[in-house]
């Protein structure tokens, strides 16, 4: 209820004071707060003439709307007075040199309490003083474009992007849009009114455009905000089995995150391989290769724990391709080339372990969570076909005894202390595994058999005698001698024998 005359009578005989005086519970606001809230445009004028601070902030920011009986959360008169549309109060205080860059407590400023309830006045009288850019209020719009539309909510986003290109025709601002591309099915963004007009009915075509306008604004702003509508987008077109668009947009994503230098992940792709093997889809080689080939790019090197991890499930997924008979003897090899290539990179995460140390590790199936109902059918380790596949394509780079950091494993330790897999060891033992390596503790193959069954497979393997090069390694570590006059090849044999042993 507006009671001007009593405040009026209160201030002008020193019985209130515009700023000292608030409100007695937690949420201290002022008198020009409610003012503000409620639109009561002749009481606003009042206190901004009698000196309230058109800046104060609430500290515990809420006003209770006893309309509809919530705590509704804005912090300044400005934001009060949009909450509720009431465009006499804002240009008051706008006048009176408001802050108009003020955020609500939940992020939000002034054109997205606007925006979100619709008051077009307000919206055209920040562009019209400059208090907003365009291509804000076209970020905005296209930041309530989370997911594909309602109805309603595509009229909303439709009349706020004929808004914004009438303003721009009026004003005579041109856009730089992006090329045609086929993330957009070679869409391009609206130029005129008509051109608009045409697609006023296509929700699709619209949330297409809010994606167009946002990647347009995409070098400016360089936020990754800006392109997480993107996610939602490709997860729709692979839950609708659109899976070739879907790789188009998430590889597109790919390089706009490492333009920005943030970081890119693979396990999107990883699990929408999965899905397609799930629903009988044919992964198609070349983009499988595509995919592939975003392992080397240089955004990859940066979180090694996890790109080393999603290397391993690519690889995995590789065996699974390799296993339909109806491929070419030319995709088989387009596929061996790339894992040519990827051993040679020799990858190594922060804990020192490589791609094999992965493969024969069964803790890795813990690590096949995201939408693990997918996943976890088809990434399981340890995983012989993946490790025969590295070997045969990658033996000659692939460091064969590298040892983690923290107990000094080799990928022969990690498999004979997690499983009784035969075939695994036996594929390292064959492809040339030191066979009495020692890890941190002084354990060699042999000491962890002596702790489970051993299988004839392995005894059959075991030398009848030592040979003298490691017997002489072996002396060497234990009695720490001198290396610093022998080369990095003999050291680093050396060091298999022992040297980690106290």
């Amino acid at each position: 209820m507006n009671r001007f005359d009593i405040i009026q009578f209160l201030i002008e005989n020193n019985y209130a004071d515009v700023n000292r005086t608030k409100s007695t519970d937690f949420v201290q606001s002022t008198c020009l707060l409610w003012a503000a809230f409620h639109g009561y445009t002749s009481l606003v004028q009042y206190l901004i003439k009698n000196g309230a601070n058109v800046n104060y902030i609430s500290e515990k920011a809420c006003i209770r709307n006893d309309d509809n009986d919530h705590l509704l959360e804005y912090r300044t008169a400005v934001l009060c007075a949009a909450a509720n549309g009431h465009f006499e109060s804002i240009r008051l205080l706008y006048e009176a040199h408001t802050d108009m860059n003020v955020e609500c407590s939940s992020g939000d400023n002034i054109l997205m309490v606007v925006l979100q309830k619709t008051f077009y006045p307000i919206i055209v009288f920040l562009l019209e003083n400059s208090i907003i850019t365009i291509e804000e209020f076209e970020y905005a719009v296209c930041t309530l474009a989370k997911t594909l539309l309602s109805s309603e909510h595509t009229d909303a986003i439709f009349e706020y992007i004929k808004l914004a290109l009438d303003y721009r025709q009026e004003k005579k601002l041109t856009k730089v849009c992006i090329q045609p591309i086929a993330v957009y099915n070679y869409a391009q963004e609206c130029q005129t009114l008509d051109e608009l007009k045409s697609i006023e009915n296509d929700n699709h075509r619209i949330f297409i455009e809010a994606l167009l306008i946002r990647e347009r604004i995409f070098p400016i702003r360089k936020n990754i905000a800006v392109m997480k509508p993107l996610h939602a987008y490709g997860d729709m077109l692979a839950t609708r089995k659109y899976f070739d668009q879907c790789l188009n947009v998430w590889i597109h994503m790919f390089y706009l995150y490492q333009q920005i230098d943030m970081e890119t992940i693979l396990h999107r792709f990883v699990w929408l391989f999965c899905r397609m093997l799930k629903v009988n889809e044919r992964i198609s080689i070349e983009r499988f290769l595509q995919v592939g080939q975003l392992i080397f790019e240089p955004s990859q090197q940066k979180e090694k724990n996890c790109t080393l991890g999603n290397i391993l499930c690519i690889v995995i997924i590789a065996t699974k391709i390799l296993e339909q008979t109806d491929r070419t003897n030319e995709e088989r090899r387009s596929i061996y080339s790339w894992i040519s290539r990827l051993c040679r990179q020799n990858f190594v995460n922060d804990k020192g372990k490589t791609i094999l140390h992965l493969c024969v590790d069964f803790t890795m199936n813990s690590e096949f969570s995201f939408r693990g109902e997918d996943l976890q059918p088809y990434l399981r380790c340890p995983n012989a076909s993946a490790l025969r596949l590295l070997l045969t394509y990658g033996r000659h780079w692939l460091d064969i005894d590298a040892r983690d950091f923290s107990q000094g494993n080799t990928p022969l330790h990690i498999i004979c202390l997690g499983s009784k897999n035969t075939e695994i060891i036996e594929l390292l033992l064959n492809s040339g595994w030191h066979i009495d390596s020692e890890n941190k503790h002084g354990l060699t193959l042999f000491h962890l058999l002596k702790r489970r069954s051993r299988p004839r497979a392995i005894l059959r393997l075991q030398p009848q005698t030592t040979p003298l090069k490691c017997l002489c390694a072996r002396i060497i570590a234990r009695k720490r001698l001198n290396t610093s006059n022998i080369n990095s090849s003999l050291t680093k044999f050396i060091l298999l024998h022992g040297t980690l042993h106290k």
